[in-house]
């Protein structure tokens, strides 16, 4: 057997393809994939606001890696059920930083936040929230971020819409305390609003509702009462079986909500049991910008159905946390700084900035419940 030799062409050849290949491995290399948490109630009562959440940041990241919006890095979507409990919440933040999540999107409900925060702060990580609105949060230099404005504000425009546009004099409240970071200030400020007003508050009812049997002894005292209306902070399955008795004693009275009701679930379970019912709160779905009406329509393609405001809400919470990776250059140490001062962003639902304790300034609405549908009545500015 004599040695092969190769030409020198060939030799070329070869060391330019292995050339190609080195400058091929060092671009890998280069491109790097991030993880990013979600929290929020993927299972039971809440999961509606968990579920449509996830799906909004899953949108608003294939979008972005899509676009290759941040050069060099890839963006994967990390989901975990809080369980709706602080101590879910909890561990759901120890599984998310051990995959090394480099910021959380939610959680979802105000009754966790305080919880999450504690436990994300241990590990540096960023919470930005699409629908946490507790005043709780509110002013603190902190990891917390949100796009939903405190339902403070909500409340007391929605004591003014009833007592000024709907002539209310009498009202009764029903809250649902297992909730209570969320209902227990928004209560607050709308009883607080409402005297102030000149109404009348016939009774104040703080309920939990995992413990609530039936709606049945509720509603008979309610119509016992006989107030103007009533108030309520309560899911949208709680609320659709406190309609539905209402609708069993043939009893009408209006009734005013908060945001929590609001979700597509109320269509479907309730309808026109709810129909005419007033929200106060930070989002309008019979909104017609063309950022809506696109997102809206990206939305049903991708997930084969309608989404609601914690979609939309979930989107916009992710595209601060993308802008401030790109205002950082891809790294992750630097995002809670970029957040805090990234410009205005033009939004899903209305244009919105972030102060500097991470708090939006943004629009907020009084919205009717047809039962088919949500109509916006007021923006508030």
């Amino acid at each position: 057997m004599y040695p092969c030799s190769l030409s020198q062409g060939i030799i070329t050849r070869i060391r330019l393809a292995v050339l190609l290949l080195c400058l091929l491995l060092q671009a890998c290399s280069d491109h790097s994939e991030v993880t990013v948490g979600f929290l929020g109630p993927l299972e039971g009562k809440y999961s509606d606001l968990g579920v449509q959440g996830r799906n909004g940041a899953q949108l608003a990241l294939e979008e972005a890696n899509a676009r290759e919006l941040v050069p060099g890095v890839t963006f994967r979507l990390m989901a975990e059920d809080d369980l709706n409990t602080p101590d879910g919440a909890r561990q759901a933040v120890d599984r998310l930083a051990a995959v090394k999540a480099v910021a959380i999107i939610g959680p979802m409900t105000s009754g966790v936040a305080k919880a999450a925060l504690e436990q994300a702060s241990g590990h540096r990580l960023p919470l930005i929230s699409p629908t946490v609105s507790t005043p709780l949060l509110t002013g603190k230099k902190d990891l917390f971020f949100r796009v939903l404005s405190e339902n403070a504000q909500w409340a007391r425009a929605l004591a003014r819409y009833g007592t000024e546009k709907a002539g209310l004099r009498t009202v009764i409240i029903v809250a649902d305390m297992d909730n209570d970071a969320f209902s227990g200030p928004y209560r607050d400020a709308f009883r607080s609003e409402f005297v102030r007003l000149g109404g009348t508050l016939l009774k104040d009812w703080n309920i939990h509702s995992s413990s609530l049997e039936s709606w049945e002894t509720i509603t008979a005292e309610i119509e016992r009462l006989a107030p103007d209306a009533i108030f309520v902070s309560l899911s949208s399955r709680d609320a659709s079986k406190l309609a539905k008795t209402f609708v069993s004693r043939s009893l009408k009275i209006p009734v005013y909500s908060t945001m929590w009701a609001a979700t597509r679930e109320l269509v479907v379970d309730c309808g026109q049991a709810c129909g005419g019912w007033i929200f106060g709160m930070g989002y309008s779905e019979d909104n017609t910008r063309p950022e809506h009406l696109s997102f809206q329509q990206r939305y049903r393609q991708r997930f084969g159905y309608a989404s609601n405001f914690a979609a939309a809400l979930s989107y916009e919470a992710t595209q601060v946390f993308l802008q401030g990776m790109l205002k950082a250059a891809g790294n992750p140490n630097g995002l809670p700084a970029a957040m805090e001062t990234l410009p205005e962003l033009p939004g899903v639902i209305a244009p919105f900035r972030l102060d500097e304790f991470g708090d939006v300034i943004r629009d907020h609405y009084i919205i009717e419940f047809t039962g088919r549908d949500f109509r916006t009545h007021e923006t508030i500015r």
